[in-house]
């Protein structure tokens, strides 16, 4: 009898889960053995989006160029910024929430090489595409630090968003 109520309660808690449309997230690339190798080419190889990029990727079991030549396909960060937008002040003229918006233009290329091994010729497979992930938060002047940690937490969580949507248009370029 329990076994069969147990049975029940997982079947209404899947049938709710889908109906609200609620996905587990899945990773950006339905076939990461597509990429043997790429290079991800920046003016800031150290900033958390590099690293963060870089830790999904291996994650993925996709091997890292350590220079262009080395890679299959060249991921090229042209810009990434973060911007913070003050869109409520309380009465006493403190601010209240924020918008922080991150946006990163990148390009994706595929690296062909000749007959020669120092030659090759790269295909644009994404033009320069401009990718962004917002949220609002609220700041709490009485407790800045706890108003700290979830602006710290904001950008890892919009980092993140945004390597997968990078990632997700990598992939479609793959397919199309």
């Amino acid at each position: 009898m329990k076994s069969k109520l147990q049975i029940v309660f997982l079947i209404l808690l899947s049938t709710v889960l889908t109906a609200c449309g609620f996905h587990l997230r899945q990773s950006a690339f339905s076939d990461p053995s597509t990429i043997k190798s790429l290079y991800i080419q920046t003016s800031d190889p150290y900033s958390p989006l590099v690293k963060d990029l870089t830790q999904v990727l291996k994650n993925q079991n996709i091997q890292l160029a350590n220079t262009p030549n080395e890679a299959q396909y060249i991921l090229t960060i042209l810009n990434f910024n973060q911007t913070s937008t003050v869109t409520s002040v309380g009465f006493n003229t403190q601010i209240r929430q924020n918008l922080m918006i991150y946006t990163v233009e990148f390009e994706f290329k595929k690296n062909s090489f000749s007959s020669t091994a120092q030659d090759s010729e790269t295909t644009i497979l994404l033009s320069p595409t401009q990718v962004s992930a917002q949220r609002q938060y609220t700041q709490d002047n009485n407790q800045m630090l706890g108003s700290e940690s979830e602006k710290q937490s904001i950008e890892h969580n919009l980092r993140q968003d945004v390597i997968q949507r990078m990632l997700f248009r990598v992939s479609s370029a793959l397919k199309g």
